[in-house]
């Protein structure tokens, strides 16, 4: 408690920017002394570094040109060079699977060894998934992509309708990394929305 306020109201008017709201409320109710005051400015000051923190964190995954997965199209006609970017791209965007897979897995060895765990660790889980879950997404939908290409590949190729393409697709690598990938998002989501039962963030 700080100002007889709970830290996690505090947290809330902080990322809502009602702060000066929440302190004519305090105010309303008693005289702050320096102590408190101090106490509040320092729990402040912690919200802010966090604030800068995640920001940080997110810029490395909002969308920018240097980062964007290629179209289907711009793959077919791409340069040597362009294939050596996209190589990069996807190698990263591999890594960051492999860390959430890492996470999700850290997140289930501590659910069966612990009857309790913290509300902050849920947060810090929670948002830590939230942020690749920007990067993977963009990756999801390329696959997807991919496997509707070779369903248009196979149509053309074959003369045979959309329902036969389909089928043939379905026993493809394209059609294996499309519901790989999309049962990979589901699972994301899924943790997400159990850290979120665990703490409102």
């Amino acid at each position: 408690m700080i100002c007889g306020i709970k830290e996690e109201t505090i947290r809330k008017a902080f990322y809502e920017g009602k702060v000066n709201d929440l302190l004519n409320k305090i105010q309303a109710n008693e005289r702050l002394d320096p102590e408190d005051i101090e106490k509040l400015e320092e729990h402040l000051v912690e919200l802010a570094e966090e604030q800068k923190s995640t920001s940080d964190i997110l810029s490395r995954f909002i969308p920018s040109k240097d980062r964007e997965l290629p179209s289907v199209i711009e793959l077919m006609g791409a340069s040597p060079e362009q294939k050596e970017k996209i190589k990069k791209l996807e190698a990263e965007a591999q890594q960051d699977i492999k860390t959430v897979l890492e996470l999700i897995k850290q997140i289930t060895k501590q659910r069966k060894e612990q009857t309790h765990i913290e509300s902050q660790k849920w947060y810090d889980w929670g948002m830590t998934l939230a942020t690749y879950q920007l990067s993977i997404d963009s990756y999801i939908v390329w696959k997807s992509q991919l496997y509707y290409a070779k369903i248009i590949e196979l149509m053309d190729d074959t003369n045979c309708s959309r329902r036969e393409a389909e089928d043939r697709a379905g026993l493809t690598e394209e059609y294996k990394n499309h519901e790989v990938a999309k049962l990979f998002a589901k699972r994301i989501t899924t943790i997400i929305s159990l850290c979120k039962s665990n703490n409102q963030f």
